[in-house]
């Protein structure tokens, strides 16, 4: 319990810590659905772009002539850099959401900390209870922020769930009989 002065009068907040622990665990999820939100097609335009140089590999191998063909350079070069443009993609994806994931784990400890800080400072609670409800803090925001810490796996699960569907579609359309 925390005591708030507003214009003068004095309210005591019950279960401060846990309204403190939802609200930063809301933010935390936002921030990381802002960052990730175009995750899921970085990942699906990587895996798009591998597929596409699979099959111009394959075809350059599969050729019957024994010499190089003279376009083959240039369409190996281009799904190549293809590739890598995606891959440099989802490096960055990767980089921003493990920033948020590691800065909320860094971060979290020392909103829990700087919570208890006033009771500890009004001699309401002891040391060992402060770091207490801190640890607790962090406890509780871990267990509410499942979705910060494994949305790049949610991404590549929703990505390739996306992919199964398209192919679904695409075999549907075919099944049909043409009129």
């Amino acid at each position: 319990m925390i005591d708030v002065t507003v214009w003068g009068r004095t309210n005591a907040v019950p279960g401060y810590l846990v309204g403190a622990c939802v609200l930063y665990a809301a933010l935390t999820t936002g921030a990381m659905m802002g960052v990730g939100r175009y995750m899921v097609d970085v990942i699906e335009r990587k895996n798009q772009a591998e597929a596409d140089f699979k099959y111009v590999v394959a075809r350059v191998n599969t050729r019957t002539t024994l010499g190089p063909h003279v376009d083959d350079e240039p369409t190996l070069a281009a799904a190549q850099e293809s590739v890598i443009g995606q891959w440099k993609r989802l490096c960055g994806q990767h980089m921003r959401t493990t920033l948020v994931s590691h800065g909320n784990t860094l971060l979290a400890p020392i909103i829990g900390l700087i919570l208890c800080a006033p009771n500890y400072v009004m001699e309401r609670i002891s040391l060992g209870e402060v770091t207490q409800a801190a640890a607790a803090f962090v406890a509780v925001q871990g267990a509410f922020n499942w979705l910060v810490d494994n949305y790049p796996r949610l991404a590549e699960w929703m990505s390739s769930a996306y992919r199964v569907g398209v192919l679904l579609d695409t075999l549907d359309l075919l099944e049909q009989p043409k009129n």
